[in-house]
């Protein structure tokens, strides 16, 4: 065996099992399977003759910041490391033929050439931004596969010559130049120090020169004669060479193979701009003259090229507009429309896009667009709006929309779909139809599942245990979707509907999530671990995609705030919205809690503005007033209340601490009166509660004279609505009122009786007695209760009875420990959005450690 291959048999054999050896040039290229993964990769491997000159460090340093690159026409590097004493990487194994085997049979047709040339140069364009240049672009690093071109080898030219650099060696002994001769650059082979990017757009425009015209401008000598000819000699014009080539085509590449590197085009993306104009009906502005940058881009250049998803699960991107700022990664799969005539199978166009989104989402190689994103694009106007495919890409940044339709025919459900460009509504492909019964439209569903996915996520691992799954039964999946409608408005109601799907399928994930969110929200928190903890079980082969959400649901059940705020933004970076925006109110509590606030507000703004769960405008209403834009809290309430009128009266009530910081006196009061009047259930307390910390903001804000008025609004009602049985609630709202106005024992009556009950109220009852206690005096009494609440056992007390320590430390004038207790509160849990107006907190106020730590930044 060739003493190289053993040695990398022997010490990579428990990684990779080597098939064959390719044809290379600077490296020695094997067809290797990784074993790890299943998948075939190709192991490119330094000769040991290069490697004795060069760094290994140096060189794995230099491949890695080309491994960033992620493009759909880059072929990505996988990993790089040593053995037998020389460097190698890995690429994936791109089941096609190179554009130098291709050009074997002579010149391409001018539409394929054409491209071609733009995927080359669009990879180009995207390794320039990034300010990485590839050096040595030939047909040999150029892979064709399925009418899609992608370049291979980006940064191994430099990586080699940089790390031979490192040990001192010239490009001589190193034994390589940094290109290959057909292809360099002038500036490239006078070694010019300055060589850049246009070395690349140079060797672009002699390898487009050999696509259309069949042959190298410079070929058929020696190396040396190449290079003098590079220098010195101006090749034929390609309109001499074949007289269909389009002038405007044979004046860019021209430009390209331009002597000097200041009359060639300056950007790639210049050449994307170019050959898209080719490709428009109207594209007829001649290439050989720079149109302006403000031309370019009002121009509608935009070309649809479906490519071959690499095997390390590179997504099939389709370009989109270079104005659109869409993602490339991201897709959003529309409602399928009904063309059944029958209203009752409406549910099942609404099932498809969810399964299939689902089914998106659980790969590692595409993002995928919530629904309630996708619902709040098309708004009132639907998915038969005649713009309703770019309305969802502008407002998701979606580049693919899948568009579908199902019919009947008999007992027959026949579903089909299309991929559409978001940035143009033009369709990209149209996918085969299934077919199913009506009864049962989960089969045709599943059918289509794996044709779209093997579409756009082709070779991607994780497609494989997403395909290995049976999609969840439809009867499970019509209880599932009557939650889903009832989730924003009644949890309680909702949470039946997601037992009942489980209970039909007990396989059907999403059903699970839903069923634990409801808990969460209702805090019933013991269940809701039970059923992640079912889930998880469930799940032990679980894609990346699924894991995250069972991470992100636990950090949020057990309110771990260093963790929720970045699987949170994973989370958005998957979907565009948080856990698919169910728990959207607490994130914003915690993201605040962890003090970053902007940037609660940039993602709520950008992917959940218009969830329809009561919680999260209040919530948003809340950020933006820790950040003081009071305006922008009263817009949060109102937009709140047109998305979600069931949700109108928790908006009303918290636009108390909104007029407190616009100091609108007289809009609070009338609120309060208006409250006053209608509130007639003397143990409904939600009216009082609201004044109660109305009245604190206020005077927070400066304007005591406001908050005693809110204050004996309070007062008159509980006078006037007194309940024969009062709730626990009830007492609380009663304590906290007469404990605001200053007479404690009044307020210890009524908060003894809430003390006796369980759970949180009975830690804020004991809390607020001590603080009475505190305050007049008897310190031993309130540190009695403040020690015992130290031994706090509670499962989920999740920072609670460190927030009434810290009141019980600050009323007692220790002001530091206060702070400490705080901050180890809301690390555990407790938001501190409302902490600057806090009663029991109020000898903290103006203190600078206490201001520094609930302050948000911006």
């Amino acid at each position: 065996m060739d003493p190289l291959l053993q040695q990398l048999t022997d010490e990579l054999g428990q990684s990779y099992r080597i098939e064959r050896e390719l044809g290379g040039g600077m490296s020695r290229v094997f067809v290797a399977t990784e074993l790890a993964l299943g998948r075939r990769v190709v192991l490119k491997v330094l000769p040991p003759e290069l490697a004795r000159d060069v760094s290994a460090e140096r060189f794995k340093r230099e491949i890695s910041l080309a491994a960033s690159l992620q493009h759909a026409h880059i072929v990505p590097l996988l990993t790089a490391g040593e053995a037998a004493g020389v460097p190698w990487f890995t690429m994936p194994f791109v089941d096609g033929e190179s554009l130098r085997a291709r050009l074997a049979g002579g010149e391409l047709p001018i539409p394929v050439a054409i491209r071609v040339l733009r995927d080359v140069a669009s990879a180009l364009a995207y390794a320039h931004s990034r300010g990485i240049v590839h050096r040595d672009i030939k047909p040999e690093n150029i892979l064709l596969s399925e009418g899609a071109a992608f370049v291979t080898d980006f940064g191994v030219s430099k990586a080699v010559a940089d790390a031979g650099a490192d040990r001192g060696a010239t490009l001589t002994s190193v034994g390589v130049a940094l290109g290959t001769p057909a292809y360099m650059a002038p500036e490239q082979i006078a070694a010019d120090r300055n060589v850049d990017h246009r070395a690349d757009i140079y060797a672009f425009g002699v390898v487009a020169y050999e696509v259309l015209s069949g042959r190298n401008p410079f070929g058929g000598r020696s190396a040396q004669s190449t290079m003098a000819a590079h220098m010195t000699e101006t090749p034929p014009g390609l309109e001499t060479q074949r007289a269909t080539i389009p002038p405007p085509l044979a004046q860019l590449v021209a430009r390209c193979i331009a002597k000097s590197a200041a009359d060639r085009p300056q950007r790639a993306q210049d050449i994307v701009d170019a050959l898209d104009a080719l490709s428009t009906p109207t594209g007829s502005t001649p290439i050989g003259t720079a149109a302006s940058g403000g031309a370019r881009r009002s121009r509608a250049m935009i070309v649809a090229a479906a490519v071959v998803a690499l095997a390390a699960g590179a997504f099939a991107v389709w370009r989109v507009s270079r104005g659109a700022a869409l993602e490339t990664r991201r897709v959003a799969v529309m409602p399928f429309t009904n063309l059944t005539g029958d209203s009752a199978l409406g549910v099942v166009g609404r099932i498809a896009a969810e399964e299939l989104s689902r089914s998106i989402s659980q790969t590692d190689s595409a993002d995928v667009v919530a629904s309630t994103a996708i619902e709040a694009a098309l708004g009132a106007a639907g998915s038969g709006a005649t713009d309703a495919v770019q309305r969802v890409a502008r407002a998701t940044k979606a580049s693919i929309v899948v568009l579908g339709s199902y019919s009947k025919f008999g007992d027959s459900l026949r579903v089909q779909a299309s991929l559409v460009n978001g940035g143009t509504g033009r369709v990209i492909r149209a996918l085969d139809p299934t077919v199913s019964s009506v009864a049962d439209p989960m089969v045709a569903i599943g059918a289509l599942r794996e044709r779209l996915l093997g579409s756009i996520v082709s070779g991607d691992v994780a497609m494989k245990v997403v395909l290995a799954t049976a999609p969840p039964k439809y009867s499970a999946y019509l209880e599932f979707m009557a939650g889903r409608t009832l989730f924003s408005s009644n949890q309680a109601a909702a949470r039946a509907y997601f037992e009942r799907a489980i209970a039909l399928d007990s396989t059907f994930g999403p059903a699970y999530l839903q069923l634990a969110t409801t808990y969460l929200n209702a805090r019933r928190f013991d269940e809701a671990e039970r059923v992640v903890d079912r889930l998880e079980a469930l799940r032990q082969n679980s894609s990346a995609y699924e894991r995250l959400e069972l991470e992100t649901l636990r950090a949020h059940n057990h309110y771990i705030a260093d963790e929720i705020f970045p699987l949170e933004q994973r989370m958005y970076e998957r979907t565009g919205e948080p856990l698919y925006s169910f728990i959207a109110g607490h994130w914003l509590v915690f993201v605040l809690k962890a003090g970053r606030g902007l940037k609660a507000l940039q993602l709520a703004d950008s992917a959940m503005v218009a969830v329809g769960w009561a919680p999260f405008h209040r919530d948003l209403a809340r950020a933006q007033h820790a950040l003081g834009d009071y305006r922008a809290e009263l817009a949060a309430l109102d937009r709140g209340t047109r998305v979600t009128p069931a949700g109108a009266e928790s908006y009303r009530l918290r636009r108390f601490s909104a007029f407190a910081g616009l100091h609108d006196a007289s809009a609070a009061l009338a609120l309060a009166d208006t409250l006053v009047r209608t509130a007639s259930d003397p143990n409904n307390v939600a009216s009082v509660t609201a004044m109660a910390f109305g009245a604190r903001e206020f005077e927070a804000h400066g304007d005591a004279a406001t908050a005693r008025r809110l204050r004996a609004k309070n007062l008159d009602w509980l006078h006037q609505h007194p309940a024969p049985s009062p709730t626990v609630a009830r007492e609380l709202a009663a304590g906290i009122a007469w404990f605001d106005n200053g007479d404690d024992d009044s307020a210890a009556v009524h908060l003894r009786r809430a003390a006796s009950d369980t759970g949180d109220t009975a830690v804020e009852g004991v809390g607020y007695l001590a603080v009475i206690a505190a305050r007049k005096g008897d310190a031993a009494r309130a540190q009695v209760v403040a020690d015992s609440l130290a031994h706090q056992t509670r499962k989920w007390d999740l920072g609670l009875s460190l927030l009434w320590r810290a009141a019980i430390a600050a009323n007692l004038g220790h002001r530091d420990e206060a702070v400490q207790l705080l901050s180890e509160a809301r690390h555990k849990g407790q938001p501190m959005n409302d902490w600057h107006a806090s009663a029991p907190l109020l000898p903290l106020r103006g203190y600078p450690a206490f201001e520094s730590a609930i302050k948000v930044e911006r």
